[in-house]
């Protein structure tokens, strides 16, 4: 009740509403830096995603050449260090059984990987690529 009679001086009342809009953007302050920290992350992961993407795409290409040179097969992992020493980089963090093992942790995670997968068939089908 005593509370009740301190919020009826007006000065009492104005400086609770200061603490109170203080309190409340410091909350949205955090919350914000908790999603751009969020957002930042996710754009690290995706530089790396593409950088892999690239580092996969030289094996593709540096085996389908010795394919055709010499009509036999190489090893992955020859294949590997050869797009290593032609200078690019993989960080392994996203082979197919990592991705899979993370969809067994995350539900919704091979959701979002068949959904990205049929996104980009799409897009080749649409550049007249094949799918």
């Amino acid at each position: 009740m005593k509370f009740v009679t301190y919020l009826a001086n007006p000065e009492v009342r104005e400086a609770a509403l200061a603490v109170l809009c203080s309190l409340i953007s410091a909350i949205c302050g955090v919350i914000a830096q908790y999603h751009r920290g969020k957002r930042r992350n996710t754009e690290r992961k995706l530089e790396l995603a593409l950088s892999d993407i690239a580092f996969l795409y030289a094996v593709v290409e540096r085996y389908g050449e010795f394919l055709a040179l010499h009509d036999l097969p190489k090893s992955k992992n020859a294949m590997y260090a050869q797009a290593r020493d032609d200078g690019f980089v993989w960080s392994e963090r996203f082979t197919p059984g990592r991705m899979a093992s993370r969809a067994g942790r995350r539900g919704n995670l091979g959701i979002e990987i068949r959904r990205m997968i049929a996104l980009y068939k799409a897009g080749a089908a649409s550049n007249g690529d094949a799918a």
